[in-house]
């Protein structure tokens, strides 16, 4: 009976403490991808198109037109403030045409990032500039 006893007692708190290391934070943004439109109301035509995808983790990836990236971020639904940490991209050579400089303030504008907001099929992401995703099928 002492060692059942004994047993509990160390078993429920194992199972808490386990409970809490499975616990993950699921934001509205996780799994989702995203399709650049405009950049501060501008609408962009690229010849590759620019897009965002949000992974488990806080991990973020996409295209910018010329070259592919990789990031992390935070994001609270609840106040809907996100920041991004410095962006990793591929440095392909893309000429000095519009691509590039698409390119560059897009990545510019999400290292800038404050807040974002998701209605229906569209999420923006404001701080110094605004991008404008339609979320991509």
């Amino acid at each position: 009976m002492k060692k059942q006893h004994i047993f509990s007692l160390l078993l429920v708190p194992m199972l808490l403490l386990s409970a809490c290391a499975q616990t993950s934070v699921v934001d509205d943004l996780t799994g989702s991808h995203w399709e650049l439109q405009s950049i501060h109301g501008d609408s962009i035509t690229l010849l590759s198109y620019g897009e965002l995808t949000f992974h488990d983790g806080g991990l973020v990836s996409g295209e910018g037109g010329c070259n592919t990236f990789r990031s992390s971020y935070q994001s609270d639904s609840a106040t809907g403030s996100i920041s991004f940490s410095t962006i990793s991209s591929t440095k392909m050579v893309c000429g000095a045409g519009a691509n590039m400089q698409i390119e560059t303030e897009y990545f510019a504008a999400l290292n800038a990032a404050q807040s974002y907001q998701i209605q229906g099929d569209t999420l923006t992401i404001s701080g110094g500039e605004v991008l404008e995703f339609t979320r991509a099928h």
